[in-house]
């Protein structure tokens, strides 16, 4: 069926037989054109992408079919008849992404009351050219360029990352995955542990093989005494799938382990060379050896590495991001296509403190993506308890500070530190003071003063 207006039909007909890259997507987002300008461009043929839909959503690994047709996707609205352009990364087969403009194009097909959709992709505008975009936009691009970069350095695209406290983790879980000793994971309840724990497991050598969650605080110590052997048993025969043989062992909330079982693992993991154990625990678990409450054998077997990850509440950078991450998970089921979230929803999300972490994060968008009316959530369709809370942390007073004598509590914070620094360096003083931005000498002088005991009793350096 021919688009009406015949004037038209001329114009449009060079530029899809031109070598600009340009195609239609149908009413339901379906590719039903693909020049050969977008072959050039992506690698892939026609034929492999006509017929697949457009989801305005982040795509899988970096060169696939989907990511390209993620990168296609117009805003969603694009399909309420509003023209637009929007920054992208056009994935290649084989190539490194390239960085384009599309202007999409809504236009009546025959009869039917649904929009069709004319993409064309042409050059990033030089800085000198006016190109407002907005927010949601240019999010669902820099979403796409921080997930290639992330699949670049770490073969991940499932963190998504901005603030230095993760960039930290990142780096921790590089040196992890090169090792296969055992790692502790601290973090509050719903800051992604499990989740870091995976892609530790999945990233490493051992990834080939299976991922064993066990929940330390619902399962009978019997019971979990009966998986680790089972688990951790070394095989006499290789298993026909390399799959089915376990890898990594993973223990949720390792502090709500019995006295027994503590005791029962201590023993048990070090004999257990192709497993690695990693644990994840909400409170610090020196603490609680100091009360008694945690043998300090497992204590030491457990923490070779330790990954601290921070709350979302520190790294609010990262929310904008990760929220529009999670809304374009929820475009993925292809009921709905929602764009992102208004300048004032912004606001909003970036403002509250998150006390429930990413968990609470995921919940609202979640909630938010299914009352949405139009393309841009906007602050009133954001979840009613989203809402009460922040209105309830806008009222909270802040808590007014004691003044206590300040030379005694400066003498407390630098003795804190000097003693944090000395144990994550195991007594290196060298690398104690390199931590902590001084000489040597100058630590060693503070000690002194201090009363810290020198437990190795090596000597000071000279000025």
């Amino acid at each position: 069926m021919a688009p009406r207006g015949r004037r038209s039909q001329k114009p449009l007909q060079r530029l899809l037989d031109s070598t600009a890259p340009a195609f239609i997507l149908d009413d339901r987002r379906s590719v039903v054109f693909f020049n050969k300008g977008c072959e050039d461009l992506t690698g892939w043929l026609a034929d492999d992408v006509q017929g697949r839909a457009c989801d305005y959503a982040g795509a899988g690994t970096s060169h696939s079919l989907e990511a390209v047709l993620a990168a296609l996707a117009p805003p969603a609205e694009v399909w309420a008849g509003q023209a637009a352009r929007a920054p992208v990364y056009v994935p290649h087969k084989t190539r490194p992404s390239a960085a384009r403009m599309i202007h999409f194009y809504p236009f009546p097909w025959g009869d039917s009351p649904a929009w069709t959709v004319l993409g064309v992709i042409q050059p990033v505008p030089s800085p000198g050219q006016p190109h407002q975009v907005p927010l949601s936009q240019r999010l669902h691009a820099e979403l796409a360029s921080v997930r290639h970069e992330l699949r670049r350095r770490f073969a991940e695209d499932s963190l998504i990352i901005q603030s230095p406290a993760m960039q930290r983790v990142l780096q921790q879980l590089q040196v992890a995955r090169a090792v296969e000793s055992p790692v502790l994971i601290v973090g509050e309840s719903g800051t992604g542990r499990e989740h870091l724990a995976r892609v530790l497991h999945y990233g490493s050598r051992l990834g080939r093989r299976s991922f064993t969650p066990l929940d330390s605080g619902l399962l009978q110590p019997h019971d979990l005494r009966r998986l680790v052997k089972q688990v951790a048993r070394p095989s006499t025969r290789q298993p026909a799938v390399e799959t089915l043989q376990p890898g990594t062992l993973f223990f949720r909330d390792i502090e709500q382990l019995a006295a027994e079982t503590q005791q029962f693992l201590a023993e048990t993991l070090s004999a257990a060379p192709e497993l690695r154990v990693v644990a994840s625990t909400t409170n610090p678990l020196e603490r609680l050896v100091e009360q008694g409450r945690f043998r300090s054998d497992l204590f030491y077997a457990l923490t070779s590495l330790t990954i601290a990850l921070p709350p979302l509440r520190q790294r609010l950078e990262d929310v904008p991001l990760l929220a529009q991450f999670l809304l374009e998970e929820r475009n993925r089921d292809g009921a709905r296509q929602v764009t992102g979230f208004s300048d004032d929803t912004w606001r909003e999300l970036q403002r509250y403190s998150w006390p429930g972490n990413v968990r609470e994060l995921r919940a609202v968008v979640e909630e938010a993506h299914a009352a949405a009316a139009g393309a841009l959530i906007r602050p009133q369709e954001l979840p009613f308890r989203f809402r009460t809370g922040t209105e309830a942390q806008r009222h909270v007073a802040p808590p007014r500070v004691q003044p206590v004598p300040l030379e005694a509590l400066l003498e407390r914070v630098e003795r804190e530190q000097i003693e944090a620094a000395l144990a994550a360096a195991k007594q290196n003083k060298s690398r104690a003071a390199e931590l902590l931005g001084i000489n040597r000498p100058r630590l060693y002088r503070r000690m002194e003063q201090l009363g810290i005991v020198d437990l190795e009793g090596d000597p000071p350096a000279a000025e």
